[in-house]
Order: C-alpha cells, then structure tokens, then sequence
C-alpha cells in the first residue's frame, strides 16, 4: 500500500449548457462536523407507504441499505434494498410507492423532480473493480413505465460510483478502482451517450487519488470530491490521507479545489476488508446553491476506527 500509484481523476469536457460566472478562486467549506448517527445512511427501513402504486406490499428485512435522491425541498426519492423504489412530495412525511425497471443488487438513481429520472444497474464487479457492466433506464412518468437506453461511452472499465442528473439532458457517472484513474464521464443527450473524459483534480502527478464522488448544482455549478495521498510522508508507520473538492462554474473549462478535511488522518488505522476500507457512508448532494459532501475519517482509537463527517460547500 505505501507504493502509490500514479493516477488522474478526470471529468468529460462537454460543456453542462451555458457557462454561468466565472470560476471563484476557493469554495466556502463549512467546519466538518460528524453524523449523529452514521449507521442511518445504510440501514435506514423502507418508508411507510400510505398509499402504493403496487398491487400489494410485502417486508423488507432488515438491515438492509437505502439510496436518496432529493431534487428538491420537498421531493424524496427513495430506493430500499435495490429493489423498492418509494417517492415523497412532502418531505417525506408521506410515501408512495412506484414501480422500478428490473433491477441488479446494486443499483444508482438520479432524479430531477417528481417525475423524470434514471436508475442505473450494475453488474457484478469482477476483482478489484477493474470492470462493472452499466445499464440505464429512464421514467418520465414517476416510474408508470421505464424505458431501457442504448449507452455508447461508458466502457465496462472500473466500478461506477455515483450517478447525478442535472436536467433532462445533462447528467455525470463517476467511476474508479483503486489501480488506475478516477474518472467521471458527462452526458448531454440524456444518458445516451456519454463523452471522452479530461483531467480536472488538483492531485500532484505521481500520487494516488480515489473514491470520487460528482455532483451538480441547478446552475450547472460541477464539483467533484475524491480522497488524495499528498499529505503523506515517509514514516512506514502512517497513510496520510485527505479529502478534497473541486468545481467548476464554466462547463468543465476551469478548475478550483479546496480541502474538506481539517487535517489529514491515517488511512492505515482504517479497517481492512480485501483491503483498507472508509466504508460506504459518503457522497455528494446539494440544495438550491451549495453542496453537501459526506465523507469518512480514521480515528485515533481502534475500537472506533472511523467516524462519518458532513461539510456544506458553497463554491
């Protein structure tokens, strides 16, 4: 593991639609602060449908894992165990249950409101996430029917990591495995195809950069979080490791980073699952105009190796 390998995150250059202000020189980072509770981001219970649009419901068991995708105040998207797909328009005070395409244990939705979205299926990973098939399949109609899409773009290379739809058209897929580059690709078309991507992280060439994350704002505002190793030194005793954020307001023409982590930590003290793992509990979402990142850190102590952080990002 102290062997770094080289690697580039990269993002597609094909402009998001029109370029909004200029580039700031530095995102506003709010003090991380942890999570109350971490363990709710993956074993959250389904929803409590008050009304379906299943013929009948039957239990989840539990634990089990949830995704959300909130495109607004009010509207939650909620997909339990990659196979149930709930929606909510208050908050999620009240659920209602629609109708998912065929699904794979592992799945990414994106949607923009109460209507239109993606979910994305993916394929079993073969080792060390060198190669993940990706299929997507798109609502316009809250989930009554789904329509599979023809994607060209997006090579079975690294496991696909988060998926993140802007608009009708716009969408990012951010992919990486640990060996070779992180790379997000962008979409224009809906999710059809998929562009050729260019480097946009701030990582010194030589250093090992991974897990990133992609999000974009409703005025095509981009940034993208990724752990990085530049902090580390030659003490075999230590990992240093970082968090970090880049954006960019003008569609991917220019770049501005700022790091998310007060102070590097030693990812050697992270618990070792076929290899040292943060765990799943990170991402990145955002509300009407800054973005929210959730991101993992070792602890000092090894009965509580990891802690859960959130930071809110205003660029």
């Amino acid at each position: 593991m102290k062997r770094l390998t080289a690697l580039l995150l990269v993002l597609a250059l094909a402009a998001c639609g029109s370029p909004a202000a200029a580039p700031s020189a530095s995102a506003s980072v709010a003090a991380a602060s942890p999570t109350p509770t971490p363990t709710a981001a993956a074993t959250t219970p389904a929803p409590t449908a008050t009304t379906s649009a299943l013929a009948s419901a039957t239990l989840i068991p539990l634990p089990n894992v949830a995704q959300l995708s909130a495109p607004s105040a009010t509207v939650v998207w909620a997909l339990v165990a990659n196979t149930r797909l709930f929606l909510s328009t208050d908050r999620g005070d009240t659920w209602k249950e629609q109708k998912p395409p065929a699904l794979t244990s592992t799945t990414l939705l994106s949607f923009i409101d109460d209507h239109e979205g993606w979910l994305a299926a993916l394929g079993a990973p073969t080792a060390s996430c060198q190669t993940q098939l990706f299929a997507l399949s798109h609502t316009a109609d809250a989930g009554a029917t789904w329509s599979p899409l023809t994607v060209t773009g997006i090579p079975p290379a690294q496991c696909k990591n988060n998926l993140a739809f802007r608009d009708a058209t716009n969408g990012l897929v951010a992919a990486s495995d640990g060996t070779t580059a992180p790379v997000v690709y962008r979409t224009t078309d809906g999710g059809r195809t998929w562009s050729v991507p260019v480097k946009v992280n701030k990582t010194p060439n030589g250093t090992l950069a991974f897990t990133p994350a992609v999000d974009v704002l409703p005025n095509g505002t981009v940034a993208v979080t990724y752990y990085d190793l530049r902090h580390n030194t030659p003490n075999p005793n230590t990992l240093l490791a970082d968090n970090f954020v880049v954006h960019s307001h003008n569609g991917g023409q220019t770049w501005s980073e700022a790091r998310l982590t007060p102070h590097s930590f030693n990812l050697d003290t992270a618990p070792f699952a076929r290899g040292l793992f943060l765990g799943d509990y990170q991402g990145l979402a955002h509300t009407t105009g800054a973005f929210q990142a959730l991101f993992v850190r070792t602890n000092n102590s090894l009965n509580n190796r990891t802690d859960v952080f959130s930071t809110r990002i205003t660029p």
